[in-house]
């Protein structure tokens, strides 16, 4: 039976098989979506299924030599993988590039759904997304391609006066979402993280205000270690007002990190998953196509916890919804 609700979740057995080769994140999007199934959330809205990425999607933003590089990675040379950031946090995996044009075509696929004439919902989720460090020419902290600005050239494209806005709430600075709008005027882009020497990515400075047609189109807002939930919304609600009454957007987009919770075995924040919940419903209540994609989140359980209980904070469900985890194969670990 068809189900009527604004709101889809991009999602698929072959899309889990791949997300789940990133070593990080190794469990995550399955555990986050069998919760979502165990609590009875699917029936509230679409379920679609991603079309991975080609290769022509991946040169909206990336380079061909960085996605030749990604499609050899296991043949690399160690100086090549040093070249194209293919190291540390961002090392060579196995099938690194299917889980690649898996995780860009999500959240491709979701952009599609809230744009255009064939526009479907109000609020498309992939809570595998938001993989916002990852350069044109360089993977960076777990990010291997910016799904991020891959889905908002998506909306651009399918709507060529469309302005787009990106909230980004990890508590790392979205350094590569930064980078592919920073001159431009038709993306604002405003990103509220930790900013302090040796935390990375070592950028997001206030100072950063976006040059040329995008000067002062972009915003980085840094923040305190141990800021909870009360001190973030009062920031986020009154600067998310703001830059919605200057720009006023077609599309909303949000990088949804979840480390910034007190949990988080990465972040120094305090935040709860009902504060993350808050942020959201300030920007529903705007009333703009909206786009949620995931982040950081490096306690599992917790991420999916979390997600889960962003899906309902948008489905409108009662709160206390989520706050029993139900018995399931994946809790057993």
């Amino acid at each position: 039976m068809a189900v009527a609700s604004p709101v889809a979740l991009v999602f698929s057995s072959a899309y889990a098989l791949a997300a789940s080769q990133l070593p990080v994140h190794q469990d995550r999007e399955c555990m986050t979506f069998s919760l979502l199934q165990h609590l009875g959330l699917l029936g509230n809205m679409h379920v679609v299924a991603p079309t991975p990425a080609t290769v022509a999607d991946l040169s909206w933003f990336h380079s061909s030599r960085y996605i030749a590089a990604l499609q050899t990675a296991e043949a690399l040379s160690r100086d090549e993988e040093l070249e194209f950031g293919l190291t540390d946090d961002a090392y060579v995996f196995p099938r690194l590039f299917e889980y690649c044009t898996y995780v860009a075509g999500a959240s491709i696929t979701a952009a599609a759904l809230l744009s255009g004439a064939d526009r479907r919902v109000d609020v498309a989720i992939h809570w595998g997304g938001g993989r916002h460090h990852a350069m044109k020419d360089r993977a960076s902290g777990f990010c291997y391609v910016n799904d991020v600005v891959l889905a908002v050239e998506t909306l651009l494209r399918k709507s060529p006066d469309a302005k787009v806005v990106v909230f980004d709430i990890d508590i790392h600075h979205g350094d590569g979402v930064e980078s592919a709008f920073y001159y431009s005027s038709r993306v604002f882009t405003v990103s509220f993280h930790k900013f302090a020497r040796g935390f990375f990515p070592n950028s997001g400075a206030p100072t950063r205000i976006g040059a040329g047609p995008g000067k002062y189109w972009n915003l980085n807002v840094p923040l305190d270690d141990g800021i909870t939930d009360e001190q973030f919304l009062e920031v986020f609600e009154l600067i998310a007002g703001r830059v919605v009454d200057i720009v006023d957007p077609t599309y909303t987009v949000v990088v949804c990190g979840v480390d910034t919770l007190g949990s988080d075995p990465l972040g120094t924040f305090n935040l709860t998953a009902t504060g993350i919940g808050w942020c959201l419903q300030v920007l529903q209540e705007m009333d703009k196509p909206l786009l949620l994609l995931g982040g950081g989140g490096y306690n599992a359980a917790d991420a999916a916890r979390t997600f889960a209980h962003l899906t309902a904070t948008i489905l409108g469900v009662d709160e206390s919804y989520t706050s029993a985890i139900p018995e399931h194969d994946f809790y057993d670990r």
